[in-house]
């Protein structure tokens, strides 16, 4: 569906997938790494917008260090992924994908019943990797429209 889509519209700027389940449940996505690399298509693509869970994107939670006061908030304690795992994730698609400048992405609640966090990442100083920006979800609903 992706490479698909990519090969269509491979300028496009703003992507907004609903369900990143069906993505990844593609023949085409086997695992974190296909999924990152099928965004890799895009040559123009700016902005990013996951809805959806994000359990295609498991990474190991490896602790990496941050001086981003945003990742020691409070909030992160009812996520099921943590800070540095986030940040993974976001830093891989910023490398595979050298245009793209914002990243939203949910992250499942540890609280029962509880909605998705959703969370937002943009390109760091040095472009390789990403910086989290906050507890949101970039709305690319209206933009068109102007």
């Amino acid at each position: 569906m992706i490479h698909a889509l990519a090969d269509a519209a491979p300028n496009l700027k703003s992507l907004t997938i609903n369900s990143i389940h069906d993505v990844a449940s593609q023949t085409e996505v086997r695992d974190q790494r296909d999924l990152v690399d099928a965004f890799a298509r895009f040559k123009s693509l700016e902005i990013l917008v996951f809805y959806g869970s994000m359990d295609a994107l498991n990474v190991p939670n490896a602790e990496l260090p941050s001086s981003n006061p945003l990742e020691h908030s409070e909030q992160w304690g009812t996520c099921y992924a943590k800070p540095a795992q986030c940040r993974k994730v976001a830093s891989q698609f910023m490398v595979t994908c050298p245009r793209l400048q914002r990243l939203s992405f949910p992250v499942k609640s540890t609280i029962p019943g509880g909605d998705f966090n959703k969370v937002t990442y943009v390109r760091s100083r040095d472009s390789e990797s990403a910086t989290f920006q906050g507890f949101y979800m970039i709305d690319t609903s209206g933009w068109w429209m102007k």
